[in-house]
């Protein structure tokens, strides 16, 4: 849920001027924010992106027993990004703390995920759940 919630914040990004964006970028280490029309189309469609991720988790998160099986497909999914990340994030020569807290953390997530929602017996399938109403 927590994910969720950051996530959802990022929708904020979508309608920042292009001087915050700016400062952002500087604030954080990494220079001078390009400029050009693709930068902020990048900057603010990735935030809307991650905001209705964010908005995605907490539908999910909402009825756990119900989404056990997708929740448990994305843990494996996000911690297989995770890693994908890293290596993205070494290609790029992206800071070591950004490495951290963006790929490590992903692969930690996805861990967390799949140790908190593990099968158990309440998982099996009941008669009831295929009787239609």
């Amino acid at each position: 849920m927590l994910v969720g919630v950051a996530d959802l914040l990022a929708i904020v990004v979508v309608f920042l001027p292009d001087g915050w964006l700016g400062w952002a970028h500087e604030a954080v280490g990494l220079g001078t924010l390009p400029s050009g029309r693709i930068v902020g189309y990048l900057a603010r469609s990735t935030s809307l992106l991650y905001g209705i991720h964010g908005a995605m988790l907490l539908v999910l998160a909402s009825d756990v027993a119900h989404y056990r099986l997708l929740i448990r497909w994305y843990g494996r999914v996000i911690a297989v990004a995770g890693l994908l990340l890293v290596g993205v994030d070494i290609a790029e020569s992206m800071p070591v703390w950004w490495t951290v807290f963006e790929g490590v953390a992903v692969v930690g997530i996805g861990v967390v995920i799949l140790t908190l929602c593990h099968e158990g017996p309440s998982d099996a399938p009941r008669e009831s759940d295929y009787q239609t109403r």
